[in-house]
């Protein structure tokens, strides 16, 4: 693990070297789980998430490495690759990223702070909780995190409301086993998002 975040700092320095002889400051999003890859067979350098001079956020950035050791921007787009709408659920796995239609802005599902549901193999008196936290993202900014929790006793706690919108947790999976443990990435969230203002 040390070393590839080693391996990632290198490729950040020497992306940044070569993007700075450039007009435009392009920046590498480290906040989203698909990380920056580069070919050596193509010479390509793929980057799902960058910041162009800290405020314009272009997606799935390609830029190819010269003879001379310059980089030449080839490809990018400015629509996200997962967008979601009002009123439809929608998964968000670990550390993954999704944006909210026709607005800048974005949801990651975080961590998992709690998993204390009865397992599928049991049979529990309580049915117990899960906990999610839900970081919100504005352009370039992160704004705030959440902490929604399903939880037969406290209903209250599975939604958020922000601004003119409820964000609501409807689902985690997987539910628990005895048989098998789940690691943090192994997590998925169903979530809704609904207008409060009619």
């Amino acid at each position: 693990m040390r070393s590839m975040q080693f391996i990632k700092t290198i490729l950040y320095l020497f992306v940044g070297y070569f993007l700075f002889s450039m007009n435009a400051y392009l920046q590498a999003d480290d906040r989203v789980d698909d990380q920056v890859r580069f070919s050596t067979e193509s010479n390509l350098l793929t980057i799902p998430l960058a910041i162009i001079n800290q405020h314009q956020i272009v997606f799935n950035a390609e830029m190819q490495l010269l003879s001379n050791g310059n980089f030449v921007l080839t490809k990018y787009s400015e629509q996200p690759p997962v967008q979601i709408n009002l009123d439809e659920p929608f998964i968000l796995e670990m550390d993954k990223m999704v944006w909210f239609k026709s607005t800048d802005f974005r949801l990651k599902l975080v961590a998992v702070t709690e998993d204390s549901r009865c397992p599928i193999e049991a049979d529990c008196i309580q049915a117990g909780a899960v906990s999610v936290v839900l970081a919100i993202y504005q352009g370039v900014d992160h704004l705030f995190d959440y902490l929604l929790l399903i939880d037969p006793a406290n209903v209250n706690d599975a939604y958020r409301d922000i601004g003119n919108f409820r964000i609501k947790l409807l689902k985690v999976d997987p539910i628990p086993s005895l048989v098998k443990s789940s690691k943090s990435a192994d997590y998925r969230a169903t979530f809704v998002i609904n207008s409060l203002v009619n």
